[in-house]
């Protein structure tokens, strides 16, 4: 086998290494240098990571699954720049939303874990044949997959900005078609309403990106998109814990009235 010559040397963040090998006074000053390299690199972007963040963001609501929380996931890597990162993680979720269909409905391919070494065209394939998914949801998850192969096996020219970006907005489209939640017909009496980050309590303690509130889940639902021209019409607060079920139950803690939230209309 011929040697292999490597050009490029990639050398680590200096500062992480000496912050797991200090204690005491030197620890807290290297702690304070990376908070601030950090703090610093997201104030200079944080316009362009807002846009990144938004223009593969479509959807309000979905039912909560692995897929779909997942997808998240991979949102959050576009949005700070983790292109490849993205695609193959999104490649990935072609992989799970097949598991996750073919765990409700009968099929040839054995137990879960069976499932799990079959080769993915074969099961997207098995869903369109059993019409659990339609032909445009089986022809959109090849392409995703088809994307992600080529950055594990590069065959065509790579694009990972606009590559990231097609597959996620591809990939929230397919989602939306057997997760989506439409209000009109799907929203149930009983069901929990949290928010789309809630799961990723590292990410952020307190704060999960919290989503607009009005008097009532109706009038919530007549707003079919976010405005920021009329503030006082809405409140914001994190709605992990609400309930919905025609009448409002905000969570524990949070009172409409002095929040200023929307009044009913009846």
């Amino acid at each position: 086998m011929a040697d292999r010559t490597y050009t490029t040397i990639l050398l680590e963040y200096e500062n992480l290494l000496r912050f797991g090998a200090t204690s005491g006074n030197e620890t807290s000053e290297i702690l304070n240098a990376i908070k601030i390299d950090m703090s610093n690199q997201y104030h200079d972007e944080i316009e362009v990571k807002v846009s990144r963040w938004a223009e593969v963001t479509g959807y309000r609501m979905f039912f909560k699954s692995k897929p779909v929380e997942y997808y998240m996931q991979a949102k959050m890597l576009y949005r700070d720049g983790y292109y490849e990162a993205a695609i193959m993680m999104a490649r990935s979720i072609c992989e799970m939303i097949c598991y996750d269909l073919l765990f409700y409905v009968e099929h040839p391919f054995g137990s879960q874990k069976d499932v799990e070494k079959v080769n993915f065209r074969k099961l997207a394939k098995h869903l369109f044949r059993t019409n659990v998914i339609g032909k445009d949801t089986l022809d959109c998850l090849n392409n995703m997959y088809d994307l992600g192969i080529n950055y594990v096996h590069p065959k065509t020219a790579q694009n990972p900005t606009e590559d990231s970006k097609s597959i996620l907005r591809d990939l929230g489209n397919t989602l939306f078609l057997i997760y989506g939640v439409k209000p009109d017909s799907d929203l149930k009496s009983g069901m929990k309403i949290e928010t789309a980050y809630s799961s990723f309590p590292d990410i952020a303690k307190c704060y999960h990106y919290p989503i607009d509130v009005f008097a009532t889940p109706e009038e919530a639902l007549e707003a079919n998109q976010y405005s920021v021209r009329d503030k006082k019409a809405q409140n914001r607060t994190n709605l992990q814990g609400a309930v919905y079920d025609g009448n409002t139950k905000w969570p524990d803690g949070f009172d409409p009235d002095s929040a200023g939230a929307k009044k009913s209309k009846n």
